[in-house]
């Protein structure tokens, strides 16, 4: 995802389906980046990291609507998404409740409050932080306990979102987002028997601020 997608860039693109015929319109992209780690008894199984970015296309012509979306963006497929989405719109039945909010009805930018939706922490997290707060959790949860035989693992993942808005009654927006998630599973035996029985628990915390996380300590205390 080398090119970054802007309020202006989705900007014009609304302002070319306006000029292709829609009587309103409005683009949307999304972008997000996904972290997760597994260790399994201290040692790292499984590791992946992905990118992905979609935009998406609303067009209104005379009371009716289409929507399109793509991954690329490159000059072509724009110009084809735009296409698309004002002919499917004008093939399409009239919905009386298809428009977009007025003009007068946009809250002031200024009056917003912050929804605390992005935490930078998260988002500069280095990856063997994340390895380490995963074995942490795992650790203390065979710790807590000496019927803690085995684990089934434990994970740490990190979500970083980014919302791109712009449309014809004159918004243009955008706004970010985190998560980090942090879960164990150990196992426990009941018993000294061969046939003792098993249990495995589970426990898991999710934040958008990483300072208002819970301790992988507390997390495998918990599980």
């Amino acid at each position: 995802m080398s090119q970054t997608i802007t309020q202006d860039f989705l900007s014009d693109i609304v302002a070319r389906a306006l000029k292709r015929g829609a009587t309103d319109a409005e683009a949307i992209a999304i972008e997000t980046t996904d972290f997760s780690v597994e260790v399994r008894l201290g040692q790292v199984e499984k590791l992946q990291e992905a990118a992905s970015r979609g935009l998406g296309l609303r067009v209104l012509y005379e009371g009716r609507q289409a929507s399109c979306s793509t991954s690329d963006v490159s000059e072509a497929a724009i110009n084809a998404l735009i296409n698309d989405a004002v002919e499917m719109a004008r093939l399409t039945s009239i919905d009386e409740a298809a428009a977009l909010i007025g003009k007068d009805e946009l809250a002031e930018r200024a009056l917003l409050p912050d929804l605390g939706l992005y935490d930078q922490t998260i988002a500069s997290l280095p990856t063997e932080r994340k390895i380490e707060m995963a074995k942490a959790a795992e650790a203390a949860a065979r710790a807590r306990d000496p019927r803690i035989v085995n684990s089934e693992g434990a994970s740490c993942s990190t979500t970083i979102g980014r919302v791109v808005m712009a449309a014809s009654n004159g918004f243009a927006g955008e706004y970010q987002s985190t998560v980090c998630g942090l879960m164990v599973q150990p196992i426990a035996k009941d018993g000294d028997a061969m046939q003792a029985q098993m249990q495995v628990g589970s426990w898991g915390d999710f934040a958008r601020v990483f300072s208002k996380r819970d301790s992988p300590e507390l997390l495998g205390q918990v599980a």
